[in-house]
């Protein structure tokens, strides 16, 4: 398979352009990084340098069957793409993943040489990558698309589509200010699948023809028909417990959630247990002198066996804990960058709870609150009432709960729908 820089010179000049701009701009950084580059991070480096500059093992096997890469950009991105790709038969696929956690989660299902980091967006690097795999398909994830990546997808003659499509508020913002160069990039994609009627508009925002885009559903929130429920007795609580589970947390919420419990709640109610997630397990030590800071009484017992409030510093249990819940908080939604995704907790039944700032899921969100199974709070006094009214009234934890699990099963079965029109648009390449 060829690969030669072609396209209308419009094209030819923007592609230049981003080569020289990213460059410029990566460079320094890189330096800088290089020479700070946190501990956490040196374990991703030393096992990723070489595939980021498109340096790859020879690939072999049945070239009978085509291969298709699946760009993920993190861990839950990958996810998502383990939902549909174990869906579809007849294809070899290949997980290029973001980051070293989307890497080895993808290596639990796939083989190890089906799973590599994709390449540094510059075009010898990517140009490197389509020789080295010689792809018939890209599935974009998600929001993870990289202008020269898409360039050298067509320069290959790789059909390219992109699945579980998201485009937050700023994304449009900034699509709308630059319509004809995102225009000219995104007509890279063959099709959108996307997961709502508002992704839609934003692609008819920069000239998206509507009959490239399908409306599928959300398929990080098709979790199936019944949600992986982990016992109560064996994470340390019984079913008296009010346990209210704070995910992902940053340190602005951090401060809320202390404050809004050292108000008097935690004192009054010996039933009331607490876990916090921090969004960076790696900052548990941080989440503790803040929350001894703010309320020194929630981690009086942190030597004991079994501490009213947990701050878990372990990666991948989260999920857990929400299923043991009886109501959730959402971290990031009381600090500037913004809350984490909220359906999670609410397909558990739980109620959903989170501060003003929640405009990357504000598709989520409203449908939450129409249903009436969340609950937005403006400060930390405001979270203790709310935490003090379902502490003391287990019937409206189960009513809002009800309907939060209601709003939060909207979305199953996209995994099934993204991965049939998948399968359509996988055997229409020629062989």
């Amino acid at each position: 398979m060829a690969y030669l820089p072609v396209g209308h010179s419009h094209k030819v000049i923007i592609r230049i352009l981003y080569n020289i701009v990213y460059a410029v701009l990566l460079a320094p950084f890189a330096a800088v990084f290089a020479a700070a580059m946190p501990l956490r991070l040196r374990r991703e480096f030393n096992a990723s340098w070489k595939e980021r500059l498109g340096i790859y093992p020879p690939q072999s096997g049945d070239s009978s069957l085509p291969s298709v890469i699946v760009r993920c950009a993190s861990l839950g991105e990958t996810k998502v793409a383990l939902r549909f790709i174990q869906k579809i038969s007849g294809c070899r696929f290949i997980i290029a993943a973001g980051t070293l956690s989307a890497r080895d989660c993808a290596r639990q299902y796939l083989n190890e040489r089906d799973v590599v980091f994709t390449p540094v967006d510059l075009y010898p690097f990517v140009r490197r990558f389509f020789s080295v795999f010689r792809p018939a398909a890209v599935i974009f994830v998600e929001s993870d698309l990289w202008p020269e990546f898409l360039f050298g997808a067509r320069d290959a003659g790789t059909r390219s589509i992109l699945v579980n499509g998201r485009f937050s508020p700023s994304s449009v913002r900034l699509g709308s200010k630059f319509k004809k160069l995102s225009r000219e990039i995104l007509s890279l994609l063959e099709a959108f699948l996307v997961r709502y009627d508002s992704d839609t508009a934003a692609l008819a925002v920069v000239g998206i023809s509507r009959e490239k885009i399908g409306v599928l559903g959300n398929i990080k929130y098709d979790f199936g028909a019944a949600p992986e429920q982990t016992s109560r007795v064996s994470m340390g609580y019984s079913d008296g417990d009010f346990v209210i589970v704070a995910g992902s947390t940053h340190l602005e919420d951090e401060k809320a959630l202390a404050v809004a419990l050292g108000k008097g709640i935690f004192a009054s109610r010996p039933e009331l247990k607490v876990v916090v997630v921090p969004r960076h397990v790696e900052r548990a030590a941080q989440t503790a002198a803040i929350l001894k800071a703010f309320a020194p009484a929630l981690l009086s017992d942190e030597r004991s066996p079994a501490p009213r409030c947990l701050i878990v510093d372990k990666n991948g249990d989260l999920e857990k804990y929400y299923s043991v819940a009886s109501a959730a908080f959402i971290g990031g939604s009381f600090g500037r960058r913004g809350g984490q995704e909220p359906m999670t907790p609410a397909f558990f039944g739980k109620p959903v709870i989170y501060g003003p700032r929640m405009s990357k899921f504000a598709d989520e969100t409203s449908r939450l609150e129409a249903a009436g199974g969340a609950v937005k709070v403006a400060s930390a006094s405001a979270l203790a009432d709310v935490l003090e009214m379902f502490a003391g009234d287990p019937a409206a934890v189960a009513a809002v709960g009800k309907k939060a699990k209601s709003a939060a099963m909207a979305d199953v079965g996209a995994a099934s729908r993204a991965a049939e029109r998948l399968r359509e648009f996988i055997e229409r390449i020629p062989r």
